[in-house]
């Protein structure tokens, strides 16, 4: 099952292989976390450019694209796609299941 992909704020989103693998959400603080390894996404563009060099990364690899976004804790808090309020980074999440090997890399 393939997740539907679309458009976010002029921004083309991306299919997820296992949607059943990635929640909407996950906070820091839950275990879920542990089952995943993450690479946040830093360029010299900005946000959408951000987005964009993740969406591409994960169409040849597995994983899901978040925003981290400061939640209503003050915690971090990963939000599957892109998000606008709150927001300081963009990362790569890959469940450890989809890995190579099962390992990290």
């Amino acid at each position: 099952m393939v997740s539907n992909k679309g458009v976010l704020g002029g921004v083309e989103t991306h299919a997820t292989p296992h949607p059943e693998l990635y929640p909407e959400e996950i906070g820091i603080k839950d275990k879920i976390i542990d089952d995943f390894d993450y690479k946040t996404i830093d360029s010299d563009g900005g946000f959408n450019d951000d987005y964009k060099k993740a969406v591409e990364i994960v169409k040849n690899k597995d994983g899901c694209v978040y925003t981290m976004v400061d939640g209503d804790d003050g915690e971090l808090v990963y939000l599957k796609g892109l998000h606008y309020v709150n927001r300081f980074g963009i990362c790569i999440l890959t469940h450890l299941r989809e890995m190579k090997g099962g390992s990290k890399e």
